[in-house]
C-alpha cells in the first residue's frame, strides 16, 4: 500500500524560495500584459479608423475578429501542439503571424479587415 503525503504539511515545513517568487512575478507580468492588446484597442481605434477610412461602426468587427481568432487559435493550436511538441508550433506560430501581418495593403478596404485581424488573433493565441 502507498503511504499517503500530508500535501499541506509538506508546503507548511518548506520556506517559499526566491526562484519562486521570481516565477509567480513574472506569471503576473505575463499575465497582465497578454489582455494589454485587446484593451487598447479600444483607446486606438478611433485613430485606426480614422487612418484607413473606415466608419467607427465598422471597426467594433475589427476587434471582434482578434477575440474570434484568438479563441479559435486556442483550441485548435493548443490540443495540437500538446500532440506534436510546443517548439514546432511557435515556430509555425510566428511564420504565421508574420505572413498576416504583411498584406498592410489589404487593410485600407473594410472588408479585408476581419479575416486579417481573426489571422493575427489565431496566431497570437497560440
Amino acid at each position: 500500500m502507498a503511504n499517503k503525503v500530508d500535501a499541506i504539511a509538506l508546503i507548511d515545513r518548506h520556506p517559499v524560495t526566491r526562484f519562486q517568487v521570481g516565477v509567480l512575478i513574472l506569471c503576473m507580468l505575463v499575465a497582465a500584459l497578454d489582455g494589454f492588446d485587446t484593451q487598447a484597442i479600444g483607446y486606438t481605434a478611433p485613430a485606426i479608423a480614422a487612418v484607413i477610412h473606415l466608419p467607427m461602426p465598422q471597426f467594433g468587427q475589427v476587434g471582434s475578429a482578434g477575440l474570434v481568432g484568438a479563441a479559435i487559435g486556442a483550441l485548435s493550436f493548443g490540443p495540437l501542439a500538446d500532440i506534436f511538441g510546443r517548439k514546432w508550433f511557435m515556430i509555425i506560430a510566428v511564420l504565421y503571424l508574420r505572413c498576416s501581418a504583411i498584406s498592410p495593403r489589404l487593410r485600407h478596404r473594410s472588408s479585408n479587415c476581419w479575416p486579417i485581424a481573426s489571422a493575427a488573433g489565431s496566431d497570437l493565441a497560440a
